[in-house]
């Protein structure tokens, strides 16, 4: 007793439950058992401690600015592997990552979202690839092969990249990162940022990927933004869907940090979508906007199969740590 008096006056920005248990920045799995909250929500790799989920009532600085980003009207448009295409102004949130060392060999082989005015949410795995980091994020855009567009895309260079402190090349884990641009982009009905799933349970069975990937396993590319419908996955159904002792998965599929999705038709994620979105929409009041659940990371090796599925990093579990870079 005298042991946590002592440390609850050490820690003057933490506050004590009414089941004893501290609460720091929010994040999306439950406590079991009383313990100190840390800045990272991470079990695994000490001495990061998780923490505790807050009361059902406080808004996060996400909800804050998720609603100040759409506090006005958006019009409604009408509206990947097995997937179809998108139209103009449909994902105005999404970013497609560019890499090269000069303006005339840049290509794009990454997706993100945009989610404030100067940050894209992306794959850790994004950052660290053969072509370097990104260099640069086009936002507002459809068609990479088209001119047409470029007067609603916007091409901003990025000035920073933040890979979550626990990621690894070596595992599938902690799958995370954040962009910050070296200027504000411009919101319009081309490019607007996306809000942040901030609850560990998803109110919707079926979320939607995005991304110019490859449109089958044998790597068939589109410059064209395909969107495809995916239903949320149990735990077990992915475990069973990739081989055991994969030092890559080697705790297996982690259900508080990680989503699985997919169809028995084959709809998929493929080669180059990562990074991308896994979202949903609210539709209310004549408003529009997108959540966005999960960050494409990784998926069989022959994406696109019957019963094909992918994994994606679950963006709840990781707000604490948007939240401490993006709106500090």
């Amino acid at each position: 007793m005298y042991i946590l008096i002592i440390l609850s006056l050490l820690l003057p920005n933490f506050t004590v439950s009414h089941q004893g248990i501290f609460q720091g920045p929010p994040c999306a799995y439950p406590c079991t058992f009383p313990r100190f909250c840390g800045p990272w929500c991470d079990p695994f790799y000490p001495p990061h401690i998780p923490c505790c989920p807050p009361p059902n009532n406080v808004t996060t600085k996400s909800h804050q600015m998720c609603a100040m980003y759409n506090n006005k009207i958006i019009p409604l448009t009408p509206g990947i592997t097995g997937g179809s295409v998108a139209v103009a102004g449909e994902f105005s949130h999404m970013a497609a990552l560019a890499y090269g060392n000069s303006t005339t060999d840049m290509v794009f082989r990454c997706g993100g979202s945009l989610i404030s005015e100067r940050f894209v949410l992306t794959a850790a795995h994004c950052v660290y690839t053969k072509f370097g980091p990104p260099v640069y994020v086009r936002l507002g855009g459809l068609d990479l092969d088209s001119t047409i567009s470029s007067a609603l895309h916007q091409d901003i260079a990025v000035f920073e990249e933040y890979v979550h402190p626990n990621y690894t090349s070596s595992a599938v884990y902690n799958d995370i990162a954040l962009l910050e641009l070296r200027e504000n982009v411009v919101f319009g009905s081309s490019v607007h940022p996306a809000c942040l799933e901030t609850k560990r349970d998803i109110p919707v069975d079926t979320l939607q990927a995005i991304g110019w990937g490859a449109l089958d396993a044998d790597g068939t590319t589109t410059s064209h933004l395909m969107k495809v419908d995916l239903k949320i996955l149990k735990q077990g159904e992915c475990q069973n869907g990739f081989a055991n002792g994969s030092l890559r998965l080697i705790r297996g599929i982690l259900d508080d940090y990680q989503i699985c999705a997919g169809d028995p038709s084959g709809k998929d994620t493929c080669q180059g979508d990562s990074g991308g979105p896994l979202h949903y929409r609210v539709e209310n009041d004549r408003k529009q906007y997108f959540v966005v659940a999960g960050v494409t990371s990784f998926g069989k090796h022959h994406c696109g199969g019957k019963d094909s599925l992918g994994v994606y990093t679950r963006v709840s579990a990781f707000v604490g740590w948007i939240e401490s870079i993006v709106w500090p």
